[in-house]
């Protein structure tokens, strides 16, 4: 469904939340909340990107949809020279404190270890080489709909038997917010059981899939 059929629908399934109870603006961010619940809580956007080494340079900025990291993709290093991938353990700054000591002066090489800090992601040892790459795989999130053609999860289309739980998490909170809470509640309910039963079929569909992110749109 598009953002526009969304928007009918709701009217549909609960028309005393008219318009100027609860305006177009209101609706659409709702919607756009419940595909954020559900990206974060399924994982079903998984993706990858990459940055290019710069020889000395530790950090690099992550993608702005990135979620989490997956466990099993997780970081890897692409060896140009000898068209080599392999996995970096993922470590936190503490612990290369503790365990190695003066990393962040130490001797360039080729990186065995990643760690998170905000928006960026260390490498260490910092790489030796410009143009190898660093590939993350990661759960995205979703752009929020805006346009009338929008379709929730980036338009994937494997994803459009779930666009109907953003209508039910839509009709919870059109229901809060007429103070109608018990069926406010039944909707919430129903929005956590089907996300949850949603989580289960994108795994099982992931696991059923080579290679095991089938999914890229990078």
């Amino acid at each position: 469904m598009t953002l526009t059929q969304m928007l009918a629908e709701f009217r549909i399934r609960l028309p005393l939340c008219t318009s100027t109870r609860v305006s177009d603006a209101i609706l659409t961010r709702w919607l756009n909340e419940a595909q954020g619940i559900m990206c974060r809580k399924t994982g079903c956007l998984a993706t990858k990107s990459y940055c290019a080494t710069v020889s000395g340079q530790a950090e690099y900025d992550i993608p702005t949809d990135l979620l989490m990291i997956t466990p099993d993709g997780g970081v890897q290093y692409y060896d140009t020279s000898a068209t080599d991938y392999h996995k970096l353990q993922a470590v936190t700054m503490d612990w290369l404190d503790q365990h190695v000591g003066d990393w962040r002066n130490a001797d360039a090489g080729t990186p065995t270890s990643y760690y998170r800090r905000g928006s960026v992601i260390g490498v260490y040892p910092k790489p030796n080489t410009t143009g190898d790459k660093i590939y993350i795989y990661y759960w995205e999130d979703a752009d929020d709909m805006s346009a009338d053609g929008d379709e929730p999860f980036n338009d994937e289309e494997r994803l459009r038997p779930y666009h109907d739980l953003l209508l039910i998490y839509a009709l919870y909170k059109g229901q809060e917010t007429s103070d109608e809470l018990k069926s406010a509640q039944y909707y919430r309910e129903l929005f956590e059981l089907k996300v949850n039963q949603m989580s289960g079929e994108v795994v099982e569909d992931f696991d059923n899939q080579e290679p095991i992110y089938p999914y890229y749109k990078r």
